[in-house]
């Protein structure tokens, strides 16, 4: 039982946190608060300079294609790479130094789950004489994209658009890419508590739901379908 947290007696001494993924880095950024050393921040006695950003798809198309929902234990299909990317990384100074090179992907949109802006991929340190340049090559696997999804118990890739950005740190970005990513529909079991729109969406439900109830699919009136949407139903 916990003795800061008094309320927490009421769940049988559980704690619960909303924050969900929004934690470090993820949630300033969200915000946009300031911050005095964003994530990834480090300290050097030289600069450095990125280009040539260029994000290859492993399919060879021009478009980035994931598989269907992982289970935890198929780290084989977790570890798939779907894009390389590279970038070229100048040491501009007159000193010799290091940097790490950082890559952040985030999906564009809304989609089934909330997702933070941008989400560390790969990284990479790179040590450059004054006036050196360098290619690092970081790739981007199906887990990089992947969220975990609690009805499917299962990793899952969403189909959309996503942000590549390589840079020094979460805050300081200069390189950036939008891709198109495709991917299996997801499709969430059926349960007692879906909604009408679950079951409308569902590639099975749908259609036995239109087939058994025409007259409540399709000759809802607006003043119903309102209802329905007040009520988070469709």
């Amino acid at each position: 039982r916990s003795t800061l947290f008094p309320y927490t007696t009421l769940f049988r001494s559980t704690n619960f946190y909303g924050e969900g993924v929004f934690i470090g880095y993820r949630a300033f950024d969200a915000m946009s608060r300031e911050v005095a050393y964003p994530f990834g921040h480090g300290l050097t006695y030289t600069s450095f300079a990125l280009s040539d950003l260029v994000v290859a798809p492993a399919a060879g198309s021009g478009a980035v294609v994931a598989g269907g929902a992982m289970s935890p234990a198929d780290t084989a299909a977790q570890d798939t790479v779907l894009a390389t990317v590279r970038a070229t990384v100048t040491n501009t100074g007159a000193r010799e130094g290091a940097q790490v090179v950082q890559l952040y992907v985030g999906r564009e949109g809304t989609g089934h789950v909330q997702r933070a802006a941008r989400e560390l991929a790969g990284f990479a340190k790179v040590s450059l004489a004054p006036g050196e340049s360098r290619e690092v090559e970081l790739p981007v696997t199906q887990r990089d994209l992947a969220f975990w999804d609690a009805p499917t118990g299962a990793w899952v890739v969403e189909a959309g658009r996503y942000t590549v950005n390589v840079g020094f740190s979460s805050r300081d970005l200069p390189l950036a890419e939008s891709i198109e990513v495709q991917a299996p529909p997801l499709v969430r079991p059926l349960k007692m508590d879906s909604s009408v729109k679950e079951w409308l969406d569902h590639p099975v439900g749908g259609p036995l739901m239109r087939a058994e109830l025409p007259e409540f699919v399709a000759g809802r009136s607006e003043e119903h379908t309102s209802e329905l949407q007040s009520h988070e139903l469709i």
